[in-house]
């Protein structure tokens, strides 16, 4: 399975160091690849997930937030493809 993911994230976040692990977890399951995105380095993306992170994308489709769950990405993703 050929993903790629963007996680949304910022320092000192409890709730994205476990998005990170889940995401690591998966991508030992299924081979996704994802790129981590500190919203403190943009001004957009701070004020659009600011209160949301972290935050799972998958082609622009927010597909989780705040607690990310790799059984249910792996669901949806296995839904899309």
């Amino acid at each position: 399975m050929s993903v790629e993911l963007q996680l949304y994230s910022k320092k000192n976040c409890h709730l994205c160091d476990i998005a990170k692990k889940e995401l690591e977890l998966l991508k030992q399951r299924v081979g996704i690849t994802y790129q981590e995105i500190d919203i403190y380095n943009d001004d957009q993306l701070l004020e659009k997930y600011g209160l949301m992170i972290p935050v799972v994308e998958y082609k622009g489709e927010i597909i989780q937030y705040g607690r990310v769950d790799c059984e249910e990405i792996q669901k949806f993703l296995k839904n899309r493809n």
